[in-house]
């Protein structure tokens, strides 16, 4: 039984970014994000404002799930050590990335492929998309499973980032943005009618596109208070800039100690 537009399992590769509430003892997802692989390794992908609140913050967990059903919840603080936070070398892209290191062989995870990813030429105005996360803390207690949203490709700008048509909420920063399945291709400036385009990332959210709305004295006619509504859009960078950041320099550098670190574990097993 199809139970999602997105291929099956896909939803696995989402992490939930969760705070700990010590009082009530419950866990409730600030942020989201991703993994996608890398040369045989796997790679964290958020946004970098979750990745601050993540380094400053002692009580933020990652969780996703296990084969057993059960929830695998990780202290970010005790992961620190595995790794670093690689950013662009623009440093207003909103955009961080980390290897991640799976601890057993129970670990329930998918990781993106590589070439999974539709480079920002090839997005249309008015493609489908779907994405994945956690809107409003919305989440299950005994199950890391995201909520899908969907929406269209509303604007294209120059600068490899979209705006979408769709309601963003807190807790879909570093949210995955996906194609939706379509039987038109675009192609290197051609359209293909019938040839089916599966389902690719695009891109991750990074904030929701707000407006204000300002409240007026009836009596005296001047400014009493500025209320900031959600304008319906969402703002996603291209995964060209994830590769971006890929491809850079302190990326590469990361890579070639974690290979080393690697290569000795394996050695001794």
């Amino acid at each position: 039984m199809i139970k999602s537009l997105l291929p099956e399992d896909w939803h696995k590769i989402i992490i939930s970014v969760e705070k700990h509430d010590k009082i009530n003892d419950i866990y409730f997802p600030i942020g989201t994000g991703f993994l996608i692989g890398y040369k045989g390794f796997t790679v964290f992908v958020t946004a970098k404002h979750i990745a601050e609140i993540m380094d400053k913050n002692e009580d933020i967990y990652l969780a996703w799930n296990a084969n057993d059903s059960s929830i695998i919840r990780k202290n970010f603080e005790n992961l620190k050590n595995d790794s670093e936070w690689i950013f662009h070398e623009n440093s207003q892209i909103d955009i961080a990335v980390r290897f991640f290191k799976l601890y057993s062989e129970s670990d329930d995870v998918r990781v993106l492929a590589e070439n999974l990813f539709e480079s920002f030429e090839d997005v249309m105005e008015g493609d489908d998309i779907l994405f994945l996360g956690f809107p409003l803390h919305i989440s299950e207690p005994n199950k890391i499973h995201p909520v899908v949203r969907s929406g269209i490709i509303a604007y294209r700008k120059e600068n490899k980032n979209f705006l979408i048509d769709a309601n963003v909420f807190p807790g879909s920063s570093g949210s995955p943005v996906f194609l939706k399945t379509s039987a038109i291709t675009y192609e290197k400036g051609n359209f293909n009618l019938g040839k089916v385009r599966i389902p690719k990332l695009v891109g991750i959210i990074i904030e929701a596109l707000l407006y204000d709305d300002i409240a007026i004295s009836q009596q005296t006619k001047r400014h009493v208070v500025t209320f900031s509504e959600n304008a319906g859009f969402g703002v996603v960078l291209s995964v060209d800039l994830i590769n971006d950041i890929l491809e850079s320099q302190n990326f590469q550098m990361l890579f070639e100690k974690i290979k080393k670190i690697d290569a000795e574990i394996n050695k001794d097993k």
